[in-house]
């Protein structure tokens, strides 16, 4: 290889076409090769040159240059792969330039690797965004029957082709189409009749375990009513472009409690309203209550939950212990709802007592709580967080951090993380101030909880060493009782 040097670049190519020689050399490493990662531009500044391909393709004397191989992830033009494949591919990465979206070149692909089990179409940057497949690649996917996982690019738009293709295969088990944060990108453009709904046999998606798309609660509606691939789902992720209404909520977890009962994964965000922060009145159908949920209890092997939905989170203390002891085995659970001021919408600490007790494997934990003065600071017998690693409290409502870092920390675990907003922070311009005053308030309080934690972690530490040496010292029970040493710190309660 030779290299080229410009003002800005590295260009690499042939110092001579390969000769016979030079492959009888080689030949020696081809078979120890599996995977084969290939970019046109590795870097800004380096360029593998095309002559590159053409030499190897014109040049080599065998058909099969890695008759090993079994990956290729190919970030250049599909001719220019051609030359490496052959049939024991079965892990293919692929970044469509623009005027191949309707390139034969898909054929090729189905001919010379019919045992592709795991497909990813990337979106390659001059390409994005893409708004929907056409028509070569959704047929080089419909005849792919070995496909077991496929991942296509952000903003794919599935249409029913595409569905229809999808749902067709007979071993598929992973679909997810990639996409951005919902926040960072307009609104998806959806014609007028809902562009998922193809018509689909009830065989449809038979060996589906996990699904990750981003469509309307609707359109999800129907592809669990018309197919099978409700009844083998494990992990369902749903991303939805619209801001979705209380009554598609409830809808959709309808169906999932019906037809999905060992449903392990249920990850569900919405788009959420411009107004997110601003006052509005509330009414019912702004409300997920129990009964909204209720349709999920039945889905008790949930190892995550995240609900990222548009409308305010009603539960009471009550309402949260049932949802606990519904879902033993959750080790996530986000309940990200819009913030408010409206009081009685926030749940007060004192009930992540029943996380605690209900679900001992909870490790992530997102939830907005008030913790106000009436939490059970002294009391010895509350349960206690064992697996706790990650607690987001959100724009939570603090009455005195001090209060609140005594509670939490006979809570949590020694090493739990509280992530609470507490760096440097530029409000919405759409919000009032009056909201951006309560929030940075908040995040003040927070940022005190934070500092006081770790203190009292410590301290409970050193208590449960000093009762434990008490214990191994030979002392009786009244002994102990004798020298129950409670953590008093005194801290200034801090000016609301």
């Amino acid at each position: 290889m030779k290299k080229e040097m410009s003002v800005t670049t590295v260009r690499y190519r042939f110092a001579r076409p390969p000769g016979v020689s030079d492959w009888k050399r080689f030949n020696r490493y081809r078979y120890h090769v599996r995977r084969l990662l290939c970019s046109v531009h590795p870097s800004p500044t380096c360029i593998i040159d095309r002559s590159v391909f053409e030499d190897v393709a014109r040049t080599r004397t065998t058909l099969s240059i890695f008759p090993n191989m079994h990956t290729l992830k190919w970030d250049a033009p599909i001719q220019s792969c051609m030359v490496f494949m052959h049939e024991n591919v079965t892990d293919l990465e692929l970044y469509p330039l623009p005027n191949e979206h309707e390139s034969p070149y898909y054929r090729d692909v189905v001919a010379r690797m019919p045992n592709i089990s795991r497909l990813v179409l990337h979106a390659n940057v001059a390409t994005y965004p893409v708004s929907s497949l056409a028509a070569h690649p959704v047929n080089m996917i419909r005849d792919l029957k070995s496909l077991r996982e496929v991942v296509l690019p952000p903003d794919i738009v599935p249409t029913a082709g595409l569905v229809k293709a999808l749902s067709d295969l007979p071993n598929l088990q992973t679909l997810a189409i990639d996409y951005r944060p919902l926040s960072r990108h307009p609104p998806m453009l959806l014609p007028e009749s809902l562009i998922t709904r193809p018509s689909l046999s009830k065989d449809g998606f038979r060996s589906l375990s996990f699904l990750a798309l981003c469509i309307c609660f609707k359109d999800a509606i129907y592809l669990f009513n018309k197919t099978s691939a409700a009844k083998q789902l494990r992990a369902i992720n749903l991303r939805s472009p619209v801001v979705e209404t209380l009554s598609d909520v409830h809808n959709l977890l309808l169906v999932i409690g019906k037809f999905i009962p060992l449903l392990e994964v249920l990850d569900l965000q919405s788009k959420r309203n411009n107004h997110a922060f601003a006052d509005f009145p509330v009414t019912p159908d702004c409300v997920v209550d129990l009964e909204t949920i209720r349709p999920l209890l039945g889905c008790r092997h949930l190892v995550l939950l995240h609900l990222h939905l548009p409308q305010l989170l009603y539960l009471k203390e009550d309402h949260v212990e049932e949802v606990a002891k519904a879902f033993p085995y959750l080790a996530s659970l986000l309940l990200l709802f819009q913030t408010t001021a409206v009081p009685g919408f926030t749940l007060n600490a004192t009930s992540l007592l029943h996380l605690a007790r209900h679900c001992p494997d909870l490790g992530n934990l997102v939830l907005f709580i008030k913790v106000d003065a009436s939490i059970p600071i002294h009391d010895s017998t509350c349960p206690t967080f064992q697996n706790l690693v990650v607690f987001v409290p959100g724009y939570s409502d603090v009455e005195d951090p001090a209060t609140a870092s005594l509670f939490f920390s006979r809570l949590f675990p020694p090493d739990v993380m509280v992530y609470a907003d507490t760096g440097v922070w530029t409000p919405p311009l759409i919000m009032p101030r009056a909201v951006v005053k309560i929030i940075q308030t908040r995040r003040d309080k927070w940022a005190k909880v934070k500092e006081l934690l770790p203190l009292f972690m410590q301290a409970r530490v050193e208590e449960r060493e000093r009762m434990k040496g008490v214990v191994q010292s030979g002392g009786h029970g009244s002994d102990a009782r004798k020298v129950v040493l409670r953590t008093v710190v005194l801290v200034p309660h801090s000016q609301n």
